[in-house]
């Protein structure tokens, strides 16, 4: 009797501890959109989503292996696709990198020019279209595919 009741406020305890974590931060940090004002276009806000957003696929370690002439090992180990401050002026600019595989939160499309967020390091920037290879609707908060909207 001892060892069910012992159980039994185990599996409650860690509950409430699950609870309490869901909670606090998740680990990921609030997806931000471009704030539309015609004083600061570079202004960004924190806004939080309810809904699914479209995330950008890009190119596989594999594709890029095989377009580049290397080996998959290499790719991982050496290059991250780049994330450039401008589409315009600054194109050759480097500001950020997302990984190859990697899901990027889409803020803005233009032209062939996706403003992303990466994954990870939360950088903000401009990828160019050559690297994406699909999309895919994701949860923002929880990064998880969301079900039968793809």
């Amino acid at each position: 009797m001892k060892i069910k009741i012992t159980i039994i406020v185990l599996s409650i305890l860690a509950l409430l501890i699950w609870v309490s974590m869901l909670e606090h931060d998740s680990g990921f940090s609030k997806l931000i959109t471009r704030e539309k004002q015609t004083s600061n276009p570079n202004t960004f806000n924190d806004r939080s989503f309810a809904n699914c957003e479209n995330f950008a696929v890009i190119i596989s370690a594999s594709k890029l292996a095989r377009k580049m002439g290397v080996t998959k090992d290499w790719i991982i180990q050496n290059y991250q696709v780049p994330v450039y401050a401008d589409t315009v002026e600054n194109s050759n600019q480097v500001i950020g990198h997302a990984p190859p595989g990697g899901h990027c939160f889409i803020v803005e499309q233009d032209d062939s020019w996706f403003f992303i967020q990466t994954p990870g390091s939360n950088e903000l920037g401009w990828l160019d279209k050559k690297y994406v290879v699909g999309f895919v609707k994701k949860d923002p908060i929880t990064l998880l595919p969301c079900p039968g909207r793809m």
